[in-house]
């Protein structure tokens, strides 16, 4: 924008000396912006004369058209259009403490009123992604923030943003779960912590469908903050614990399953273990749901590997999701059962009929996965997509965690698949597979391990032999 564009655009705000000229100077200055771009002096200079407490009026009266709609009076479009010019002073806008607040509260109640409300009239999608840059700016210019403003910012995004994500009527819910993700990278732990428990306050007291679109939001935050180190001692774990467990008691579709279990990995991967449901130890109740969780993870497995091939490209995320929480819940029974190596309240409170049914389950699942590469042995590898040689590859790394402590049960099923699981390590194709090569030091101590029987010692023996 030329400096006689900016002088033109001053001269008419400051000969508006009520807000019905203000509004009118306002869209000679948007179509000014449209046509010509704007550096930071000038653009400061016009914000000044715009004044942020005339905006927040037009957004207020806006949001008021919003809540009671009237038939068209032509205003709506004018009133709305201040978002056009709000997004090219936003970055000025977050830096005025005093106004930034007041600012994100107004627009959250607009994000709200466009995604919950279902009169097609009134949806803007223009208007909902100027809203969302709006809040992508309030990201970005966080460490800016004092501890008041951060905390205020963090009731809006709760309040409004992470409301009109649950009860979004519309299909861009990507958009929005993208701005509270981009809010939580950018927070200090303390404020996560504080912004994740309101939010998963919120999960813990729903009690309709939005409590699975609130696990799958939860889900990303968390996976948003792999550098940070969480304890068991969080509020939000605990209400994610108490969530979790009251919906994984019901019957669930398998939707519903997915979600929860989805969340239950991710929050497994964040404590790396179970602190989330020990919190400061093991009892009668905590340890009941820890054995609920491994029951139904072993069923979900069963269930996955005997349909396989009848999967679509979804499930073989939800197969890699199960695989990581198996060896998660596996290693965990192990550890939390051994009296001599750790105290009493690091055990797990249940009774022997329970540890041996436990113990079932997991034999019958790992079964399952012997039964599987015994059956994918017969292919050659190279003619297995990618998908599936990267499960395959898992479920050999979830049975050499289950063999580390177990191989009298399977021993002759074992004996079947040895050959095939050696093979895949003296293939000269396959040593630039990253997964598979991540694997082999763990695979060949099992191995290892195994040698020492004198049946499956014999198998492995004359397997190695043919690639000498």
């Amino acid at each position: 924008m030329s400096q006689s564009d900016v002088k033109f655009a001053c001269s008419v705000l400051r000969k508006a000396d009520n807000d019905s000229k203000k509004l009118a100077a306002l869209l000679i200055v948007g179509k000014l912006f449209a046509e010509r771009s704007i550096d930071e002096s000038d653009k400061s200079k016009i914000i000044k004369l715009i004044e942020y407490d005339f905006l927040l009026r037009l957004l207020n009266d806006y949001h008021g058209k919003l809540l009671v709609p009237m038939i068209d009076d032509g205003d709506n479009d004018n009133t709305s259009f201040c978002l056009d010019i709000l997004v090219h002073f936003v970055s000025n806008i977050v830096q005025e403490y005093e106004y930034c607040e007041r600012f994100a509260e107004i627009l959250g109640q607009i994000l709200l009123v466009h995604c919950t409300e279902t009169e097609l009239a009134i949806y803007d999608e223009h208007v909902v992604d100027n809203v969302l840059i709006c809040f992508q700016c309030f990201n970005t210019y966080l460490n800016c923030q004092s501890e008041t403003q951060i905390n205020h910012l963090i009731e809006a995004y709760v309040n409004h943003v992470t409301k009109s994500y649950l009860l979004n009527v519309r299909n861009n819910n990507f958009k929005i779960e993208t701005v509270l993700i981009h809010f939580s990278e950018h927070l200090e732990q303390q404020h996560f912590d504080k912004f994740l428990n309101s939010i998963c306050g919120i999960l813990s007291s729903y009690q309709t469908m939005e409590k699975f679109k609130l696990c799958q939001l939860i889900k990303s935050l968390l996976r948003s903050k792999t550098h940070v180190k969480f304890s068991g001692t969080t509020h939000w774990s605990r209400h994610i614990y108490t969530a979790l467990f009251e919906i994984l008691k019901n019957r669930l579709s398998d939707q519903m399953r997915n979600d929860a279990l989805g969340l239950a990995t991710q929050i497994t991967i964040t404590f790396n273990g179970f602190d989330w449901i020990k919190q400061t130890s093991w009892n009668e109740d905590n340890s009941k749901h820890f054995i609920l969780l491994l029951r139904l993870v072993c069923i979900e497995m069963q269930l996955l590997i005997t349909n396989y091939y009848g999967m679509g490209n979804n499930d073989n995320e939800k197969f890699g999701t199960f695989l990581i929480l198996l060896e998660h819940l596996i290693l965990a029974f192990v550890s939390n059962l051994d009296e001599e190596k750790i105290d009493k309240k690091d055990q797990l409170q249940i009774g022997s009929e329970t540890i041996f049914s436990s113990i079932k389950a997991i034999e019958e699942t790992m079964s399952k996965v012997i039964e599987f590469i015994q059956v994918v042995a017969q292919d050659e590898l190279n003619e297995i997509n990618v998908d599936t040689q990267n499960i395959i590859f898992g479920l050999i790394r979830l049975l050499c965690i289950y063999l580390n402590e177990e191989t009298e049960a399977l021993r002759n099923e074992l004996g079947n698949i040895l050959p095939f699981i050696i093979s895949l390590f003296m293939d000269k194709n396959l040593n630039k597979n990253e997964l598979l090569q991540s694997i082999k030091p763990q695979v060949m101590s099992t191995i290892e391990q195994l040698s020492e029987d004198e049946i499956l010692g014999e198998i492995v023996k004359k397997s190695t032999n043919q690639y000498k």
